[in-house]
């Protein structure tokens, strides 16, 4: 192995990563953790690690160098063996979930990051590691952070000694530094200038015929191998097949994760003398991979990642633009071993995220909170997740008896744990009878398959073409080596057993059990929301379905299901079906509706009238009819209007009053009208009367005592007459009165120590004035009016001195 290092540093000095490692190993000679960040070529990824076999406080120890991808994983250990000279599996060994490679003498062990938790799980401790590099770890995605999180527990809890580093070629790292307390070491990278232009193409059905004419525009002006960046393995499928007639110099090779492996090499390798390469490929080309021979790459700008909906349960890939750090790391490809050129097929006005956002934010939480409660206390998270999606995912976990009411994973948890399965895919293996067990895991390699570009929702016809030869080969090795893997793990053979798929299916996807209703294809699940099948589909002749898989967006497009029948839900589920009272408001006859149902879950299997309701299911009810219609359709006039408009009054001018606007009611509704629904069933049972009562009932002893006195319901005139305040107006308080009626009166009426606004009428009741100061309109104004109605009405007093004169007889 010293033989081995003294010469890596000779054979790779042109790697600029060289430079930095002296103060990288000062570092983790000091501290437990470190944050390097390297461009992409610097050689971070395959000389770090090597060049730390040698650290003292490793002694001897292994170093974990996690992935985020199984085809970066396997390049990067073939990569370093060959540094070394050796086979794989001697000091340089890889584990992916269907490769090991992995021998006595190995020293680094190249992984993907699932790995690192299942392993962290089963031996927390980490013996014998010295070191785990995260590698790429910008790509924040969930099970990076997750293994972060439970490594910081182990190395403050069981393992000061263990070091971590992450490291990445783009980073937020100060915040990151921060964060984790580490130094942050930078490399300064070895690239060529890459000229950045950019070539806006339309994101429509013929993306792909726009993209495959800029690769021929570029195949004419520019030499060298072409990169082009898609979303997709389906765009990388249509944009082959337009690239047909190249010149006979240019091969196409696409390149993502679900290629044989031979394919992926063949894209990474160099072309062969005298050919070009037009390289397709999706995010997997992003970091971790050099690929040989580009010097121009094409970015449509967009990824296609998988986005979580809490409201639905469902994860649905979303077609999304590009981070500006992604779009600044495939530009980089352009400039490996010379001056490149990148086009971007965006306006160049177009913005974008400046980093990508971490999975955590976006992804189903499941299997990470399954894996929290088996490591028994809450991880050191880089960044907790979500509070919503957190505690859907534990809710989950419940009902698939994963986890008990307090939140401790249960023995059937734990195996699923060790299996490294998702909670669904574990509870459907752990519920199969033994003799179904072969079917439980051809369904788990159905639900887990990439199954973009298949038209077909059955999964039993899917079964039924995959072991009856019907199927793609490439999609029969696929799905082979994905059921042989959860055979192994479950202990089963080669036996394939036929099942019915719902049955099986059933205990996993509860919650996605499906009774039709209405039109034909259309669907409730048992969680609530709507599912469409296209309404030729023969499933959709069916009354029941499991549906394991739905468009998370509306009422949902159904992507997978199995027949189902009401006979089994009963034999599986007959301890969650029974009688419940459902009561609902009916705003047509504008009373509640009492009928008890036959559920499950949300699903109505039967119904019939419920001949006496409790009182307080009646309550709420009624209670949500309101809250459906609004408080402002109650029956709002005489004394109950009144008494709103004057409390509001209050509440404007003084904030110990209760606001009384309908708003503020609508929002208070359970206070101050809930305990007067006792026994009322119908809407129009809550007459005025009621309304004012309650409305009172909110006013504390003192504030009814001041009520009359602060806020009047009418005014007393000169006369002894009593005469209505208008608290609706606009500038209310208003007291519309003849002008006769103030006659003797020479203050203006005060309202909550406001004066009010004066309408003074003729006596025909037309508009003469209005004032908020009577005396003032007394001396000033009214002598006019005086000259003008004296004329118009002779046969009514009008005094010089009107606040002297005996007061107008009411009329």
């Amino acid at each position: 192995m010293a033989q081995h290092n003294d010469t890596l540093q000779a054979r790779t000095a042109e790697l600029p990563i060289w430079p930095v490692m002296p103060t990288l190993r000062e570092q983790l000679d000091m501290a437990s953790r470190a944050v390097l960040v390297a461009p992409p070529g610097a050689g971070k990824s395959s000389i770090v690690p090597l060049a730390l076999l040698e650290s003292p406080w490793l002694a001897g120890g292994r170093i974990l160098l996690l992935e985020p991808r199984r085809l970066a994983a396997r390049n990067l250990a073939w990569r370093m063996a060959e540094l070394l000279g050796e086979e794989l599996g001697q000091t340089v060994g890889l584990r992916t979930r269907d490769e090991t490679r992995v021998g006595p003498r190995t020293r680094i062990e190249v992984l993907t990051e699932a790995l690192l938790t299942r392993r962290l799980q089963a031996q927390p401790e980490l013996e014998g590691v010295g070191l785990v590099i995260f590698d790429e770890f910008h790509e924040r995605s969930l099970h990076a952070d997750l293994g972060l999180a439970l490594a910081r527990d182990v190395q403050q809890g069981l393992r000061e000694d263990l070091r971590l580093l992450l490291m990445s070629a783009t980073l937020d790292d100060t915040g990151l530094a921060r964060e984790l307390d580490a130094a942050v070491l930078r490399s300064e990278g070895r690239s060529y200038p890459v000229e950045i232009r950019h070539q806006p193409v339309a994101r429509d059905h013929d993306m792909a015929a726009g993209i495959a004419r800029v690769v021929r525009q570029v195949l004419r002006e520019e030499s060298g191998s072409l990169l082009v960046f898609l979303p997709g393995e389906s765009e990388i499928r249509r944009l082959a097949g337009l690239l047909t007639g190249l010149p006979a110099d240019c091969r196409v090779q696409p390149l993502y994760g679900r290629l044989p492996r031979e394919a992926q090499q063949a894209a990474i390798a160099p072309a062969p003398a005298g050919q070009r390469k037009i390289v397709l490929a999706t995010t997997v080309a992003e970091t971790s991979l050099t690929i040989a021979g580009v010097r121009v790459v094409i970015d449509a700008g967009l990824a296609r990642v998988p986005v979580f909906d809490p409201n639905a349960g469902f994860t649905h890939l979303v077609t999304r633009r590009v981070s500006q750090d992604a779009a600044d790391q495939r530009a980089g490809r352009a400039g490996r071993l010379e001056p490149g050129l990148c086009l971007r097929l965006w306006s160049s006005e177009e913005s974008l995220a400046p980093l990508r956002t971490p999975e955590i934010r976006s992804s189903d939480l499941a299997a990470t909170a399954l894996n929290a409660a088996a490591w028994g206390s809450e991880p050191a998270w880089l960044e907790a997740p979500p509070a919503g999606p957190w505690a859907q995912a534990r809710e989950l976990l419940r009902e698939l008896c994963l986890t008990d009411a307090q939140g401790r994973i249960t023995a059937a948890g734990r195996q699923v744990v060790e299996w490294g399965a998702h909670p669904r895919i574990g509870r459907l293996l752990l519920d199969a009878p033994a003799a179904q067990r072969p079917m439980a895991c051809d369904l788990a390699a159905l639900l887990e398959a990439d199954r973009r570009g298949s038209d077909e929702i059955d999964i039993h016809q899917l079964w039924l073409a995959w072991r009856r030869g019907g199927a793609a080969a490439p999609v029969r090795q696929a799905l082979d080596r994905e059921s042989a893997r959860w055979r192994r793990r479950l202990g089963l053979g080669k036996e394939v057993v036929e099942a019915d798929p719902g049955v099986l299916l059933a205990p996993a996807f509860a919650d996605r059990i499906a009774l039709a209703r209405g039109e034909r294809g259309s669907y409730q699940l048992a969680l609530g929301r709507g599912a469409r099948l296209p309404s030729q589909h023969p499933l959709a002749g069916q009354e029941w379905l499991v549906v394991p898989d739905l468009d998370g967006r509306g009422e949902g497009r159904i992507r997978l299901a199995a027949a189902y029948t009401r006979e089994t839900l009963e034999r599986q589920f007959g301890d969650e079906i029974g009688w419940q009272p459902s009561l609902r408001f009916n705003p047509s006859s504008g009373g509640v509706d009492a009928r008890e149902q036959l559920a499950f879950r949300r699903l109505q299997l039967q119904q019939r009238p419920l001949p006496r309701p409790q009182p307080e299911d009646l309550r709420q009810a009624l209670l949500e009819g309101i809250r459906t219609l609004g408080v402002e359709r109650l029956a709002w006039r005489d004394e109950a209007e009144s008494l709103r408009l004057r409390l509001d009054h209050l509440a404007q001018a003084d904030t110990d009053w209760p606001a009384c606007d309908f708003a503020s009611l609508q929002a208070a509704l359970d206070d101050w009208l809930g305990p007067w629904l006792s026994g009322l069933r119908r809407l129009d049972a809550l007459q005025p009367a009621l309304l004012a009562s309650a409305l009172k009932a909110r006013l504390s002893a003192s504030q009814r005592g001041r009520l009359e006195q602060l806020a009047p319901a009418a005014f007393t005139l000169p006369g002894g007459r009593r005469c209505k305040l208008d608290y609706a107006a606009e500038d209310g308080p208003v007291l519309a009165v003849r002008m006769q009626d103030l006659y003797g009166q020479d203050a203006t009426p005060l309202v909550a120590g406001r004066p009010v606004l004066l309408h003074l009428l003729s006596p025909a009741r037309r508009p003469l004035a209005v004032t908020r100061d009577l005396p003032s309109f007394w001396r000033n104004a009214y002598p006019e009016v005086r000259k003008q109605m004296r004329g118009r009405y002779p046969k009514h007093d009008w005094p010089e001195r009107p606040w002297e004169a005996p007061p107008a007889k009411s009329r």
